[in-house]
């Protein structure tokens, strides 16, 4: 068992950490006036790394940086406190021949740059100054590389036990697919209208016996319909993305962890109806009986099941009859674009029919929700692409924003 466990252990070397070889210098021990100048040694290969992998790195050396900037936030009314979060930070350490090195971040904290920092009359370091900064990344990254190996960086992993995570953010499953919902519905009419147009292209004559001429006439045949019916499911994907942020976000605390949204993920009509008594947010714990919301549910799924579960029977399109040996064929559904298929004869009606029963159903949840609540939903779902949340002291997950004082 000992044999085993030092085995495992030697697989990652030990090494000699950065504060032993570079000693951290601060601030106040920096000329007032000075040249900076890029060392550019490995730039790419430090690219390719987060950048608070090298603040947890220099941290974990140095403790606090030698410098920091901070932009001072102020807390809305409601949502939680986070009253400042920094810009930039910065690292300066002594070389051993008694040159300085900037390490610190730029762009916000999203590019991490190191730096020659020499005095005021210097505008180029020397040669040995020029390898010890080169000889000081290749040891960071060796520090870093050996730290991922020890411990793999895995945000979601961190997400999940809480590990340092404070806030994270949301695509906007409701809001995005929304809107593309609403710009398929506008471009859907030109589109149809082209591809209808290729589908009649050619007589029935000319083609019958013309392969290439009878593929072209198919193809558009079979997409006619497609942009109308993608419309009605970003309608659809819109409407869920809405119930899983609000589950989200307002799930109560009690029934966390229990994979809740998971166990009624696939009714959806099911985990709206009961959202308020799962909830928090919502001041009544259920929809009455004879409510508008179980009509539109109802509506709703006739068109879901036509589109998204090809049923045999809603692809029927002709019936034949043999009376007195003379055949018949009967179409199912009568429409004025006979030469479609059922299955693709969605239209612009049935695509605003569906954007009305979807808007309908997110006013009615969102009426039965308290003013406060409604109004966070209002402000960080209906309107943005994407969704910040933050754990709390406690560890409860809120809807958040980071708001400038003043």
């Amino acid at each position: 068992m000992g044999e085993e466990t030092m085995t495992q252990k030697s697989k990652v070397p030990s090494i000699v950490p950065l504060h032993y070889k570079y000693q951290k210098v601060e601030k106040e021990d920096i000329p007032s006036a000075y040249n900076l100048l890029s060392i550019l040694h490995k730039s790419e290969e430090i690219e390719k790394f987060e950048v608070i992998l090298f603040h947890r790195i220099l941290k974990r050396n140095y403790g606090e940086p030698s410098d920091a900037e901070f932009e001072v936030l102020g807390p809305q009314e409601t949502t939680g406190e986070i009253w400042g979060l920094g810009k930039e930070w910065k690292y300066f350490v002594k070389t051993p021949s008694g040159g300085i090195i900037q390490i610190g971040t730029e762009g916000l904290h999203n590019f991490l740059k190191i730096y020659h920092v020499l005095p005021e009359h210097k505008k180029e370091p020397d040669g040995k100054l020029i390898k010890e900064g080169e000889q000081f990344v290749a040891d960071l990254l060796k520090e870093l590389d050996h730290q991922n190996r020890k411990e793999p960086f895995d945000p979601l992993k961190q997400l999940k036990e809480g590990e340092g995570v404070q806030l994270y953010l949301l695509e906007n499953i409701y809001w995005v697919n929304y809107l593309r919902a609403e710009l398929m519905l506008d471009d859907a009419e030109e589109y149809e209208g082209y591809n209808e147009a290729e589908a009649i292209k050619y007589p029935a004559e000319l083609y019958k016996d013309d392969p290439e001429k009878m593929a072209h006439v198919n193809k558009y045949i079979a997409v006619s319909g497609m942009y109308y019916c993608a419309a009605i499911l970003y309608y659809f994907m819109a409407l869920e993305g809405f119930v899983n942020l609000l589950y989200h976000a307002f799930l109560k605390d009690e029934l966390k962890g229990q994979d809740v949204e998971e166990r009624l993920e696939r009714d959806l009509e099911l985990r709206v109806l009961i959202m308020p008594s799962l909830c928090d947010g919502f001041k009544n714990k259920y929809f009455q009986r004879g409510a508008e919301i179980f009509r539109r549910f109802n509506e709703l799924k006739k068109y879901r099941n036509e589109i998204v579960h090809s049923k045999i029977m809603d692809a029927m399109k002709n019936v034949g009859f043999i009376e007195s040996g003379f055949l018949y064929w009967v179409q199912v559904k009568k429409t004025n674009k006979e030469f479609l298929p059922p299955s693709t004869r969605s239209s612009k009606e049935d695509v605003l029919k569906v954007k009305n029963i979807v808007d309908g159903i997110i006013r009615e949840v969102m009426s039965k929700m308290d003013d406060r609540s409604k109004k966070l939903v209002e402000k960080f779902i209906m309107r943005d692409l994407t969704t910040l949340f933050r754990r709390d002291k406690d560890g409860k997950v809120r809807l958040a924003e980071l708001m400038k004082k003043g």
